[in-house]
């Protein structure tokens, strides 16, 4: 059958130089879709998406989207569609598949 996802283990996934090095990549490969500008909607997008035990990333879904926005929803998931290998969740020094959950904001400056 396959593999159990793990929710929480001993050494949570990570995106290659950390969190903010994630929220850099964020922050410069998302484009605010020209939908949400002209209508001034703005939130924040709850993706869900399981880190392999080889880094890669599958299953992304949109778990909670930004109101009224699908644009945005499918901006998240191409966002994260387009991140480099992370480093695979572990428990018991062995990786495995892990869920990851990550919110990312629709903000207009």
């Amino acid at each position: 059958g396959k593999p159990e996802i793990f929710t929480v283990v001993e050494e949570m996934p990570e995106f290659p130089g950390g969190p903010m090095e994630m929220m850099n990549f964020i922050r410069k490969t998302i484009r605010y879709p020209r939908t949400a500008l002209e209508k001034g909607l703005s939130g924040k997008c709850y993706v869900r998406f399981v880190v392999n035990v080889n880094g890669s990333l599958s299953d992304i879904e949109v778990v909670n989207g930004v109101q009224k926005c699908p644009e945005c929803d499918a901006e998240a998931i191409r966002t994260i569609q387009m991140m480099p290998l992370w480093k695979p969740g572990k428990q018991k020094g062995k990786p495995v598949p892990v869920f990851f959950n990550l919110p990312i904001n629709f903000q207009l400056r």
